[in-house]
């Protein structure tokens, strides 16, 4: 059993984190540059199906501050057709997604694919693709819904020139009917940095020109970048590096998509919650192995479990880690903090919005306080 004395250390070293509100670099004293002098940020999240009582709860609590909430609920079947995993059953998530409009939220659901096999032949068909667009466009009237957002994620390069053309069409066919298209892709690192050795040519399966001309808003995942930067792997040396999102990173893939999205459509993805990893040490190096993500209260109480004191880390981030079964466990983790300085990236670029991932009922409560000095 964890004594209070443990107990008491771990609150007051997470508390000490927090820099009072005169210490906090302000809205006004971190822009620079490209800044945009009285700029607000449109607030969007998405509610995944696995936490749709405690997400909507959430998002009801905060109803005031978000411009638009997106299901995290729909998949394709193999055949191209819908599944809704987050169908209104009349609950909580059914009064929501029934009052919003009364309060000027916004509904759009998301489709979530990552089968590229599967994306590839559907897409490349022009009848099985006219039939997917076709059931995504009844969805979207059934549902009452204002727009749908694509996620569809580890395309494969060939797929590249048909996603582009399938966007065009659902674009197309959503305006008719008074609906938007919202396109969520992966974030990008410089190419660069993705390698120490010289730059070389990159291609990408989601062609930001094409995302830019044909969808209302453009959001990328600026999380979940591990190892993906291995220039910052190697500049923070042999340590544990693998951050949901490291600051410097986050800067970099929104410059390189401000090459081809225009800021007013950029949305930048920001995460609520944490990763854990295991390490075993190699004979040159430490393997770091991806156990799964965590939220910020359940990281808090695994630390207070394992006696453990969390600490501000080099990307940002909370860190802090225990052994279990003898085997070491890293946890970094996102806090009020560290979105705030991604809020401060999104107004010094001028960019629409941010968008949350996770809206679930367990990230940092804090988080909702910073986020009122930018929207």
């Amino acid at each position: 059993m964890i004594s209070m004395r443990i107990f008491s250390l771990l609150f007051a070293a997470v508390a000490a984190l927090f820099p009072t509100q005169a210490s906090m670099p302000t809205a006004s004293s971190a822009r620079s540059g490209e800044a945009q002098v009285g700029h607000t940020l449109l607030l969007e999240g998405w509610i995944p199906f696995w936490a749709k009582a405690s997400g909507t709860k959430e998002a009801l609590l905060h109803r005031e501050l978000l411009s638009t909430v997106d299901p995290f609920s729909l998949e394709v079947n193999p055949d191209g057709t819908l599944f809704d995993r987050f169908a209104s059953d009349g609950g909580l998530w059914g009064q929501f997604n029934a009052s919003s409009s009364t309060h000027k939220v916004k509904v759009v659901p998301t489709i979530a694919w990552f089968d590229p096999e599967r994306i590839d032949a559907i897409l490349s068909s022009s009848t099985s693709r006219k039939a997917h667009i076709t059931n995504i466009v009844a969805m979207v009237k059934s549902g009452h819904y204002d727009g749908v957002d694509i996620d569809y994620e580890g395309k494969w390069l060939r797929t590249r020139d048909a996603y582009s053309i399938f966007i065009r069409e659902l674009a197309s066919a959503l305006a008719p009917i008074g609906a938007s298209l919202r396109c969520t892709v992966e974030a990008r690192t410089p190419a660069e940095d993705r390698s120490l050795q010289l730059p070389r040519e990159m291609s990408h399966a989601s062609d930001y020109k094409v995302l830019n001309e044909a969808c209302a808003a453009v959001r990328i995942m600026a999380y979940d970048q591990r190892d993906d930067d291995q220039r910052l792997v190697y500049e923070n040396g042999d340590v544990f590096y693998r951050p949901v999102a490291d600051d410097v990173w986050v800067e970099k893939t929104i410059r390189e998509a401000l090459y081809e999205i225009d800021r007013k459509k950029l949305i930048l993805g920001i995460p609520t919650y944490g990763n854990v990893y295991s390490a075993v040490k190699g004979k040159t190096h430490t393997i770091y192995t991806h156990v799964g993500a965590i939220n910020y209260g359940d990281a808090l109480r695994r630390a207070l479990y394992y006696g453990a004191i969390p600490f501000r880390n080099a990307a940002g981030e909370l860190q802090f880690g225990y052994v279990k079964d003898k085997v070491q466990y890293y946890v970094s983790f996102t806090d009020a903090v560290a979105v705030k300085k991604k809020l401060l990236l999104a107004e010094k670029y001028g960019l629409l919005g941010v968008s949350l991932f996770k809206i679930d009922g367990g990230m940092d409560k804090r988080i909702w306080t910073e986020l009122k000095s930018f929207i």
